[in-house]
């Protein structure tokens, strides 16, 4: 285990029901990638592409390091962790979560450092 999928095992919690991490240029030169890349390259997955591009500032395809996904034995879409490594800074990416998080559901994505120096991430509503 290397990149974030070390680094995301320390704080998963202990009931974890899958785990599925790629390091993305890796990934992006192997015959698996030649069959996907053209069906990222269309519909919901390449205008959410293009929407990072253009209100975050940040190439997905190529800016991204590795990729690691996390959830709940039952696969509850709201227990699911998401870490992400790449070619950005943390405020150009806490930015850009905090945008896209409000902008997809009238709620703000609000990060802060616990004491071990790892971010918290917690969604709450806009509405009050």
């Amino acid at each position: 285990v290397e990149g974030a999928a070390a680094s995301a095992t320390g704080f998963l919690p202990k009931d974890t029901g899958f785990v599925v991490g790629f390091n993305f240029p890796k990934l992006k030169s192997t015959r698996l990638w030649e069959k996907l890349s053209p069906k990222i390259m269309e519909g919901e997955a390449k205008a959410a592409l293009d929407e990072i591009k253009t209100e975050c500032g940040i190439d997905a395809l190529n800016d991204f390091q590795s990729i690691v996904v996390a959830g709940d034995p039952k696969v509850d879409e709201k227990k699911i962790i998401i870490a992400v490594t790449g070619k950005w800074d943390k405020k150009k990416a806490d930015a850009c979560m905090v945008k896209m998080a409000a902008k997809k559901d009238n709620k703000v994505l609000r990060t802060n450092n616990n004491s071990k120096g790892r971010n918290n991430r917690r969604k709450d509503s806009l509405k009050r």
